[in-house]
């Protein structure tokens, strides 16, 4: 009932600016049509419908083309869609039908922002600011416009001027205070913060104000001298260790920056934003991480001690310690940050690929299944859980959370959709739903023709089954020529060269996959046996058979063929 509302004294306000010094000239079934469409238009945009929107403004556009409310209206279209040179046009030209209407006037600074066109936002702003003098936000974009378009001199006209229209802020004469370095004045630029300071002789704020100033100035005694001021007025003043350890840092003293941050880390006066807020530049820089990691590790294990409830404080360490290759480590303080948050999705996203990546399976299995009872629609929790189920030939199992992870994922994340949709298509082969897995394996290709796994699956399951063997060897063709020393590629290009009697050919491909090997693999041994045996080599296929009977002992057939020294037998 609230949006209905809304929208209804949207539509009134509108209709009274529709009509100006044009409803004389429109009939008035005219008027009622432009208003049925406008109000639609109207709720189809406030919904996110843009282009149902934008069909509707045209048709009032086509009735009356000189209403400004409309080109407002398709400008906010545009606007949202990012298309701010459109935006601008529009709202040029409605500006030129109301040029008093500051709705509009705003509207088009924003847009010229966007656009970086600063000097027509100024021209703009300077004509509100002269209808309404008082206006300190106008003021306030002038000085920041200015700012950004380095006309210092300027900018300095209106902070001075805010200044006079405002309370007291001390942000004010900070930018005062930077203002005047940038127009080259540093006496006029300290005296801002000492007068400041003076004022206010007791705040340990405005001292460090001033040890910062020092900093940017390069006066590195000076700046020690008011933050140490700063620390010294009570406890609460704590957070300026943290300036005090980046100075001992600036003169390479490492254990005067560790001692200082580990005072700042310990400190109850500290929030606990603020710190991470300290820390958060440092683990960032890999740098500084490489050759300081001793004293990140002591000052994170003084934080976790401190703020032993903050989730967040376990999870950085965690993070600190994967990127400096302590993964092992990391898990433990991990599995701390799941049990004091457990709805932190990006915890559990770390762990899961710590725990694969340290190969700790059970593990891995464990804590996705708990991710995907937490996070049902998380598709990447649920494929990491399904690998476990499929690696484990629980196929159906694995199926059908595949599917699942399939219909939350877009063609927009191409990469991951390719990878599920192969697990599915070789789940289905395992389950023996050729049909189904083919299909699959077609919608993959669809997507990307050069998918090399699916190409060489799909090529390899129809060789098993003896069908469309040509579309098989094009397929596999494919692999070899796009990775000619991939033995898993050679090794199915060489069996469907066998399933087609081609043996000499395949005989020559089989010997390139087991040159290729990096490590023994008994399908391939196994391969290389039966073509060696239509090759009329029966000593060495037997020797291949037994090869593949050392990495695969329970294989019957593989027993058959080396007591008959058969293929067929």
């Amino acid at each position: 009932m609230k949006k209905i509302f809304v929208l209804f004294c949207l539509f009134n306000s509108f209709c009274v600016l529709y009509g100006q010094n044009e409803e004389d000239s429109l009939f008035l079934a005219q008027k009622r049509r432009f208003d049925y469409f406008f109000f639609e238009g109207l709720r189809e945009r406030l919904s996110g419908n843009y282009k149902q929107a934008v069909s509707y403004y045209l048709i009032c556009q086509s009735i009356n083309d000189k209403s400004p409310v409309i080109l407002y209206e398709y400008a906010n279209i545009l606007f949202s869609l990012k298309d701010y040179e459109s935006a601008k046009n529009q709202m040029e030209r409605a500006c030129k039908l109301d040029p008093e209407n500051t709705t509009y006037l705003n509207f088009l600074c924003e847009i010229y922002n966007n656009l970086n066109d600063f000097d027509s936002s100024i021209s703009v702003y300077e004509h509100l600011l002269k209808d309404a003098p008082g206006n300190i936000d106008y003021i306030y974009y002038l000085y920041v416009l200015n700012r950004y378009k380095e006309d210092y001199k300027t900018a300095l006209y209106y902070l001075e001027m805010l200044e006079k229209k405002v309370p007291f802020n001390d942000l004010l004469i900070l930018y005062k205070s930077e203002i005047y370095g940038l127009l080259n004045k540093p006496n006029q630029a300290l005296k801002c913060l000492t007068d400041l300071q003076k004022s206010f002789p007791d705040n340990p704020k405005y001292m460090a104000y001033i040890g910062t100033y020092y900093i940017h100035d390069k006066n590195i005694s000076k700046a020690t001298e008011w933050f140490e001021k700063a620390v010294a007025t009570d406890q609460t003043a704590s957070i300026y260790n943290f300036d005090l350890g980046n100075i001992r840092l600036s003169q390479s003293d490492t254990l005067g920056f560790e001692n200082y941050y580990l005072s700042a880390v310990s400190s109850r006066y500290v929030e606990y934003d603020s710190k991470i807020q300290r820390l958060m530049p440092l683990l960032a820089d890999q740098n500084f991480l490489k050759n300081n990691y001793s004293s990140l590790k002591k000052i994170l294990l003084q934080l976790i001690e401190s703020e032993c409830n903050e989730p967040n404080s376990y999870f950085i360490y965690a993070n600190f310690l994967t990127d400096i290759n302590q993964k092992k480590e990391a898990i433990p303080y991990f599995k701390s940050a799941i049990s004091l948050d457990e709805n932190n999705e990006q915890i559990w996203h770390n762990l899961l690929l710590l725990l694969i990546d340290e190969n700790q399976e059970n593990e891995a299995y464990n804590y996705s299944a708990q991710a995907v009872k937490l996070f049902p629609d998380n598709a990447f929790f649920i494929f990491i859980n399904s690998n476990y189920l499929l690696s484990d030939k629980k196929y159906g199992e694995s199926l059908e959370l595949l599917l699942r992870a399939d219909s939350l994922t877009d063609n927009k994340n191409i990469k991951f959709k390719l990878i599920l949709k192969n697990n599915i298509a070789q789940c289905y082969h395992e389950l023996g739903d050729s049909l189904s897995s083919f299909k699959v394996y077609d919608e993959i290709l669809l997507l990307d023709p050069y998918d090399l796994t699916a190409l060489n699956n799909y090529s390899y399951f129809l060789s098993l089954i003896d069908k469309d063997l040509d579309k098989a060897e094009r397929m596999s063709r494919k692999c070899i020529e796009l990775e000619p020393l991939n033995s898993t590629f050679l090794d199915t290009y060489a069996w469907i060269l066998f399933k087609e009697r081609r043996y000499l050919e395949a005989k020559f491909i089989i010997e390139r996959a087991v040159d290729n090997l990096q490590s023994d693999d008994s399908t391939v041994f196994e391969h290389y046996g039966d073509i060696l045996f239509f090759n009329s080599d029966v000593n060495n296929a037997v020797n291949q058979w037994q090869k593949a009977l050392l990495l695969n002992p329970n294989s019957e057939n593989l027993k058959r063929k080396i007591e008959y020294r058969d293929y067929t037998k």
